[in-house]
């Protein structure tokens, strides 16, 4: 197995639940300038006039889950849009609660962790853009492990980084008329990979776009595909209803320019990928293992093959299909992880995708881009 391009993906971040800058992330932060004067809603202009809003991950911002957001920063959009984003990384679940509180404006949640909170009384918060329109979760399987389809799970270890991570596969399981209870979901922190590289934990719970970049950098791990057991949509950009209310028009810019950049990263997966180098220096993982993780990031934004990718971007690139989030709320609640039934129109909403924005800038921007970072140059 290659140990050459080793991540700190969730690696070195997921290890402290802490709320900060990304200071370790060079041009990642918008934040230029001290603060003036106080809008509303916690959101500040910058002196340079921009209005600053902060942007919660659920994970380690080290990552290339965020590459989007990191190419609307790279790339202008947001300051196109007259917005300055400040970055906080909580790698717990805290995230909802966070937006929900006017600790950050906008964040990216998964739907177990969502609807958990809103079914735990966290009601003012909405969905305003469809992210990752799949379900991105599943198992990667060490191929040696003799594991070929999702039965065969039954009685494993199952790597994770912490035991929360159970309401990410418990609709999985429940579709194949299991649950939690019939695996052992083991807690290895940073050291899951190598857990299942070695057979410790036979399987891992990831997603997609970390299951491509493993394979990138050289682990043999196969794929127990969540989306084909149980279609839904998964992380979604979020914000609360006091942001709703008091600042519609920089909900809608940020919306705006974020599915400006998920289009690009369509357009063009090197730039994506190479945005995201150097966005995050200290992202320690080689030219093929990054582009592994922006080809599946890109599956989880628009779909898994060619057809499904122009489908997306066809009904309005960050438009939620209702269907699919309501697929969500009904799993989560058939696998026991919410108490009552949620009807996903009351918290999901296109009211705030702009689908207006040419195309053929993006598009030029795309074609134009050169890609830098010192894992393109070695690799060529």
């Amino acid at each position: 197995m290659k140990r050459q391009g080793k991540i700190k993906m969730l690696a070195v971040a997921l290890a402290t639940v802490v709320a900060i800058s990304l200071a370790g992330c060079s041009g990642a932060s918008s934040s230029k300038g001290s603060s003036s004067s106080t809008t509303g809603a916690g959101l500040t202009k910058t002196s340079d006039g921009l209005t600053q809003v902060s942007f919660v991950s659920p994970t380690a911002l080290q990552s290339y889950d965020y590459l989007a957001i990191y190419a609307a920063d790279k790339l202008g959009y947001f300051k196109q849009e007259g917005l300055s984003i400040k970055y906080i990384e909580q790698t717990g679940t805290d995230d909802v609660k966070m937006i929900a509180a006017g600790k950050a404006q906008f964040g990216y949640p998964s739907p177990g962790v969502f609807m958990s909170s809103i079914d735990a009384g966290v009601t003012n918060v909405k969905a305003i853009a469809n992210y990752d329109s799949i379900q991105i979760f599943g198992i990667a399987v060490n191929r040696s492990s003799g594991i070929k389809d999702w039965k065969d799970l039954k009685g494993k270890n199952l790597a994770s980084y912490n035991e929360s991570w159970s309401s990410l596969i418990s609709p999985l399981l429940s579709k194949e008329g299991m649950s939690t209870k019939d695996v052992n979901i083991v807690s290895y922190g940073t050291g899951r990979y190598e857990a299942t590289a070695s057979g410790k934990a036979p399987a891992l719970i990831t997603w997609l776009s970390e299951y491509y970049q493993l394979v990138g950098q050289g682990y043999k791990f196969d794929y127990l595909d969540g989306n084909k057991v149980s279609p839904q949509v998964s992380n979604s950009i979020c914000t609360s209803d006091e942001m709703i209310k008091d600042h519609p028009d920089v909900v809608k810019k940020f919306v705006r320019a974020m599915t400006k950049a998920m289009y690009f990263c369509y357009l063009n997966e090197e730039a994506a990928a190479d945005i995201t180098l150097l966005t995050c220096p200290n992202l320690e993982i080689d030219w093929q293992g990054a582009l592994g993780a922006t080809k599946g990031d890109v599956m989880q934004i628009f779909g898994t093959d060619d057809a499904a990718q122009k489908a997306t971007i066809a009904a309005g690139i960050g438009k939620f299909d209702m269907t699919m989030t309501q697929n969500a709320a009904d799993n989560l609640l058939k696998s026991g992880t919410l108490s009552k039934k949620i009807t996903s129109s009351t918290y999901y909403t296109n009211n705030y995708v702009d689908t207006s924005w040419d195309k053929a800038t993006v598009e030029q921007d795309a074609k134009a881009y050169q890609c830098s970072s010192k894992q393109y140059k070695s690799s060529k």
